[in-house]
């Protein structure tokens, strides 16, 4: 958990158009203000998050 969290305010930091993995979402189209690759981890998380709860 705290990793993606650090991880997710290093690229929250991160201009849009600097950041490598969203530059090309970006150049396309100027009204992106959240990083594609930070809702990749989000759905990451939501299926890890129910993965551990189905566990318990």
């Amino acid at each position: 958990e705290l990793f993606y969290k650090e991880l997710k305010d290093d690229i929250a930091r991160t201009e849009l158009r600097n950041c490598e993995k969203c530059k090309s979402h970006y150049d396309r189209t100027t009204s992106i203000k959240i990083h594609y690759c930070l809702q990749d981890i989000y759905a990451a998380l939501a299926d890890m998050r129910e993965i551990l709860q189905k566990r318990k």
